[in-house]
C-alpha cells in the first residue's frame, strides 16, 4: 500500500497473472522454486507436513502474499498452496524480480519486511498446531 508510482511499476514490470482453477496447486511442499505470488482474486488454501502429519496452515484471501520463505530464503516449499475456487495471483520469479528491482533497494527492504511478517506469523501457527492433537488450529 505504501509504494510508490515508480516501485509499483517496477514490480509490474516483473510480474505475470496466472488463472487458477479450483483444486489447482500453486506450489508444492517440497518443491523448488523462488517465486512469489500476490493473490488478487479468490482464494487459496495452504497445506503443510509437521511432524508427520498434514495440517492446515491457512487460507488466502485477495491481498495476501504467498511463497515468501522460498522466495527470501531459496529453499524448497514448506506447503502446498491450492486454490479453493477460481482465483487469479500475481507471481513475481525470484530471479528476475531481484535483477529488476535492484535499483530500488528501499522496495526491496520493503518487500523483505513483508515477508518476514508472513514467516513469523507462519512459525506462530505451527508452534499453535504443535501443542493441538488433531493438527488443525
Amino acid at each position: 500500500p505504501d509504494l510508490s508510482a515508480e516501485h509499483l511499476a517496477a514490480v509490474r514490470s516483473v510480474s505475470k497473472a496466472l488463472q487458477l482453477q479450483p483444486d489447482q496447486v500453486v506450489v508444492r511442499e517440497g518443491e523448488e522454486g523462488d517465486s512469489l505470488f500476490i493473490l488478487t482474486r479468490g482464494r487459496l488454501e495452504a497445506r503443510g507436513t509437521f511432524e508427520g502429519r498434514e495440517i492446515t496452515l491457512g487460507t488466502f484471501s485477495p491481498g495476501d502474499i504467498l511463497g515468501e520463505v522460498a522466495f527470501l530464503n531459496k529453499v524448497p516449499r514448506t506447503a502446498t498452496v491450492r486454490a479453493l475456487e477460481p482465483s487469479v495471483v500475481i507471481e513475481l520469479q525470484g530471479e528476475l524480480t531481484r535483477k529488476h528491482l535492484a535499483p530500488y533497494p528501499g522496495l526491496l527492504n520493503q518487500l523483505e519486511v513483508i515477508l518476514q511478517e508472513r514467516v513469523l506469523k507462519t512459525l506462530a501457527l505451527l508452534k499453535k498446531a504443535e501443542k493441538r492433537p488433531d493438527g488443525n488450529p
